[in-house]
């Protein structure tokens, strides 16, 4: 009897579909991950049993959001990466930009804005990443944008300073317009504990829920079909 596969295993084979149409082409892959708990279940299967399909020369990989913290931290995105995938892949050092966390959030925001521009295809194409793989937290925030935060949505800048409400710890996030700059806007969750924030935001008025959901904001730009998620 076959098994469905996992949303993380349909996630994934999307993802070789298109860094293979890439290389067809000759061309880079621009990967923007974020963090928390969820993408550990991408990790086990990119450096398991996708360690050797995914062509990892073609991935330049970039990070949605990070806190203020060192690498060593075990709350930094990008040390958590580096432990769970970076350290277990054949990927170039060269091709990994990450979000330095000990920065100052203000300048750090700004230095990661040009590092994206100079590093994709923005400068000639308009566009940015070819994949970002977003989550959806239990209060509707995506990335670092949280509940009532207008600015993420009304800036012009790709990253910017962000403060989570709850802890007031300083983080750096992808903006609203840089995930719309963005082709394959995905989401990956998983747990039965994400099913009231899905079923409010897939129900929500986008223009009078935008500020409280933010996740709503980018489910009504890419559609429903994006979101994999594993129970």
């Amino acid at each position: 009897m076959n098994r469905e596969k996992s949303r993380a295993n349909q996630l994934t084979e999307r993802l070789v579909k298109l860094i293979t149409e890439k290389r067809e082409l000759n061309s880079n892959f621009y990967l923007a991950i974020s963090g928390g708990s969820s993408p550990l279940e991408l990790f086990k299967l990119w450096r398991g049993s996708y360690r050797d399909i995914i062509d990892w020369s073609r991935v330049m990989m970039f990070w949605v959001d990070e806190r203020a913290v060192p690498p060593q931290s075990t709350e930094s995105n990008f040390g958590n990466a580096k432990r769970e995938l970076l350290d277990h892949i054949p990927i170039l050092h060269s091709n990994v930009f990450r979000i330095v966390g000990e920065n100052d959030p203000y300048l750090e925001s700004l230095r990661y804005s040009e590092l994206v521009k100079k590093n994709c295809d923005y400068i000639s194409t308009d566009r940015l990443f070819d994949m970002v793989i977003l989550g959806i937290g239990e209060d509707g925030h995506t990335a670092s944008i949280f509940p009532g935060d207008k600015s993420m949505f009304e800036s012009e800048n790709l990253y910017k300073n962000s403060i989570n409400p709850y802890s007031l710890q300083n983080r750096v996030s992808m903006t609203i317009n840089a995930i719309e700059l963005s082709d394959n806007v995905v989401f990956y969750i998983k747990g039965e504990s994400k099913r009231e924030i899905i079923d409010k935001i897939l129900k929500s008025n986008t223009n009078q829920d935008v500020f409280k959901l933010p996740a709503s904001k980018i489910v009504s730009k890419v559609g429903v079909t994006n979101i994999y998620w594993d129970l």
